[in-house]
């Protein structure tokens, strides 16, 4: 049996990310990444990739004290710098407050 050209490509460029180190990445990097009225938001589980999520809006969970951080995290196969990503959840949207862990009108 012989291989499609695009899959003998692919797998050869797997096994060249691996064996170099580079993690295999998905989710978003900063909130360049996302869509506008959204965040980069991060879990708090090992090896958690951060993701986009839309800002909060009226009773939806926030952190009072939630401000973008800049980190570098690292997994199994390397390490990824990331900018201005939020921990758990997005800031509340325009308009909105944080009071007791809830985007209330502002």
């Amino acid at each position: 049996m012989i291989m499609r050209p695009e899959i003998t490509l692919f797998i050869l460029f797997t096994i060249i990310m691996l064996a170099i180190g580079v993690p295999y990445f998905y989710g978003c990097k900063s909130p360049a990444d996302c869509e506008p009225g959204e965040c980069c938001v991060i879990g708090m589980n090992r090896y958690s990739f951060p993701r986009c999520e839309k800002f909060g809006q009226k009773n939806d969970f926030c952190l009072p004290s939630n401000t973008p951080q800049n980190k570098t995290l690292y997994y199994p196969n390397g390490a990824v710098d990331f900018s201005n990503i939020y921990m758990l959840f997005c800031p509340c949207d325009t308009g909105f407050i944080c009071y007791q862990a809830h985007c209330e009108s502002a």
